[in-house]
C-alpha cells in the first residue's frame, strides 16, 4: 500500500505477504500505540472539501507525490523480480517531506520493520506457525 498525506507532507509505502508475519491491523495498532512505528506527518493547512463532497482533499504537488509513487514501483519490482532487484528488508517506510514547523525539507525515509501485534485477530495464529489469514 502507499498513499501521500495531507498536504504532502509525507507518505507511507507498506507491504504485506502472505508469509509475513504482519498485517495491515497490525500497522494500525502500533500506530494507535505511538511507540513502534511512527505516523507520517501530515499538514492540514491546504485541506479543501470540494462542494458536493463529504471528504478532505488537499492540494499538493505531482513532484513530491512521485516520491511515494517511486518507492512503490521499486518495492514492488523488487518482489516481483524473483532476486534480480533488492526489494529492502523492510516492511514500512515512513516519508518526511515538511519539518516541524511545516518547512519543506529534503526528502527523507525511515523504514521499519512491522512485527505482529498483540491486539490484532491473527497474532495468535502467527505466533503458533500457523498461515496468516488476518485481513482485518
Amino acid at each position: 500500500m502507499g498513499y501521500a498525506t495531507l498536504g504532502v507532507a509525507g507518505g507511507v509505502v507498506a507491504r504485506f505477504l502472505p508469509t509475513s508475519a504482519s498485517c495491515f491491523v497490525c500497522l494500525n495498532e502500533h500506530w494507535k500505540d505511538k511507540q513502534h512505528i511512527p505516523e507520517p506527518r501530515v499538514d492540514d493547512v491546504g485541506v479543501v472539501i470540494p462542494v458536493g463532497c463529504n471528504a478532505p482533499t488537499f492540494t499538493g504537488g505531482g513532484f513530491d507525490l512521485q516520491e511515494i509513487s517511486l518507492e512503490m514501483v521499486r518495492t514492488a519490482v523488487g518482489l516481483l523480480s524473483e532476486g534480480n532487484y533488492d526489494p529492502g528488508d523492510w516492511d514500512v517506510a515512513i516519508l518526511a517531506l515538511k519539518g516541524d514547523r511545516d518547512a519543506r525539507m529534503l526528502p527523507q525515509w525511515e523504514a521499519f520493520q512491522c512485527p505482529p501485534h498483540p491486539k490484532c485477530c491473527g497474532a495468535a495464529r502467527r505466533s503458533s506457525g500457523s498461515p496468516h489469514m488476518c485481513y482485518g
